[in-house]
């Protein structure tokens, strides 16, 4: 990947269900896509606005007696 433009990467996730995400620049995007053609695209950009919460829904409990 390194040898085909991308600047960095991070392994991600855990188990069966990891993946690697690779940083490209938008000069090499097009070339390093051509030759990693067979694996997902997944878009991202880096935002500085810090954590938000996107979705909250409190949990319910039901005591047993």
């Amino acid at each position: 990947a390194l040898k085909c433009g991308a600047t960095g990467g991070k392994l991600l996730g855990a188990g069966g269900g990891g993946f690697l995400l690779f940083y490209v620049e938008k000069d090499k995007q097009e070339s390093f896509l051509k030759n990693f053609e067979k694996l997902l695209y997944v878009p991202f950009e880096f935002e500085d606005l810090g954590t938000s919460v996107l979705y909250y829904r409190p949990e319910e409990y039901i005591k047993l007696e």
